[in-house]
């Protein structure tokens, strides 16, 4: 009886203390023991002092796995260079070849001059006999590339292309880096000769696929005709870069709550990901949306 008196006397206690604990462990919670963004630190964590007391050395730690940038393979290097020693640095002794690998330091280096210029002349020849003037003819690929050769052209189509960079930083960079002074003109036109390269080649050989009837293509080559073609090529296209994408977000996920998150909003919402490739006034992003409500989202936090 008197068990149960006090049992439930201090029942009441317990509830409170338990209620305290919670709300202490709640405060303790900060953006270096949980999931808490570091915006939401009233104040700053302190960082974690070594048993020493000193601080802690920058680079790398005692017990953790050393990381090192993978070597280029023997074919990958293009020379190299020895260090050897005749004398002891010490005593002046002569030394004998200690059998351990050398010590490697790999380096990366460009050529301070990385344009090849190539002058391809033509001289002319008269034929006495025919009383004519002939010339050799040109290899069809130096004569189509104009100014700049393959490489140098892939090099300003992956700048325009993939880096997205303007006219102008292209023609800074060939400018200072590469050593050719090229007008804006020029390099309009040889982004135009490279997508109009590029189109041929994906016309040519969509053109030989078998189902000519489903692609609705005709030997007149009909602009209407075209332009399905093109169509149906797009569509495809997107179809397979969309199943890569949700399936590599929806396979063998980590099992983080990020990444969970994130590959069931694959699941649930796939094709919107994808929609605004197809359907105009649709951004790639909610860009829009957060502009029009930041000015809330700005209250929210200064008035919490």
């Amino acid at each position: 009886m008197i068990e149960a008196a006090v049992a439930k006397a201090t029942a009441p206690l317990q509830e409170r203390i338990a209620a305290l604990e919670a709300e202490l462990a709640k405060a303790k919670k900060n953006s270096s023991n949980s999931s808490k963004p570091p915006s939401s630190d009233l104040v700053k964590p302190p960082k974690p002092r070594r048993e020493d007391g000193q601080k802690r050395q920058r680079g790398g730690q005692p017990g953790h796995e050393q990381n090192l940038r993978p070597e280029f393979a023997p074919e990958a290097i293009d020379q190299t260079v020895s260090y050897t020693l005749d004398r002891c640095p010490d005593c002046g002794g002569k030394l004998k070849l200690f059998e351990r690998p050398a010590e490697v330091l790999q380096q990366v280096e460009i050529p301070a001059a990385p344009a090849i210029v190539t002058e391809h002349r033509v001289p002319g020849y008269w034929c006495p006999h025919c009383h004519k003037y002939h010339s050799a003819a040109l290899p069809k690929a130096v004569e189509a590339a104009g100014l700049f050769g393959a490489r140098l052209t892939a090099l300003v189509a992956y700048l325009k292309g993939v880096c997205h960079a303007s006219y102008t930083t292209i023609r800074k960079f060939l400018r200072d880096v590469v050593g050719v002074k090229v007008s804006r003109g020029y390099l309009v036109k040889l982004i135009a000769k490279v997508s109009e390269s590029l189109a041929q080649s994906y016309g040519e050989l969509f053109a030989r696929l078998p189902d000519e009837d489903v692609l609705n293509v005709d030997e007149t080559g009909h602009p209407e005709n075209r332009q399905r073609l093109w169509t149906w090529c797009f569509r495809s296209a997107l179809e397979t870069a969309r199943r890569r994408v949700l399936w590599a977000g929806t396979t063998d996920v980590p099992r983080t709550r990020h990444a969970q998150n994130l590959a069931e909003r694959f699941r649930k919402h796939g094709d919107a990901y994808f929609r605004f490739i197809t359907t105009p006034g649709i951004g790639p992003t909610n860009n829009l949306a957060e502009q029009a409500i930041r000015f809330v989202v700005i209250d929210r936090r200064i008035t919490r």
